[in-house]
């Protein structure tokens, strides 16, 4: 037997497995399989095909403030060197054209911090 590790899953991943576990285990001459050799079977099936799935999981898995605090890292990267994240700079625009289309003031992007500019 291989060691094991624990590994938490969802309520409803479990609730999925439970569910499965009966169709695997339908034949009596194959064996029966319980929960945790259910699941390492599926992970280690599963890793050829996880290209197919990234954009999914991705998305499912999307976290604005991880993103937006990425990205603000990536322009800080950038200014030292006298440069600007494209993405950064979108992302920028768009919420300045927001707020200007609520009538807010638009506040300026300059390539100088507040600070420097002191």
């Amino acid at each position: 037997m291989s060691d094991l590790v624990r590994l938490n899953i969802s309520k409803e991943a479990d609730i999925c497995i439970r569910r499965m576990l009966p169709k695997v285990n339908k034949d009596p001459f194959s064996g029966t399989v319980n929960r945790s050799q259910l699941v390492s079977w599926i992970v280690l099936n599963f890793e050829f095909q996880l290209t197919k799935f990234l954009p999914r999981i991705q998305r499912d898995h999307f976290d604005n403030i991880a993103y937006l605090q990425s990205l603000v890292a990536k322009e800080k990267e950038a200014k030292k060197g006298g440069q600007s994240c494209a993405e950064f700079e979108r992302i920028a625009l768009l919420l300045r054209q927001e707020r200007k289309l609520r009538g807010g003031e638009v506040p300026t992007i300059s390539a100088k911090s507040e600070h420097e500019n002191e």
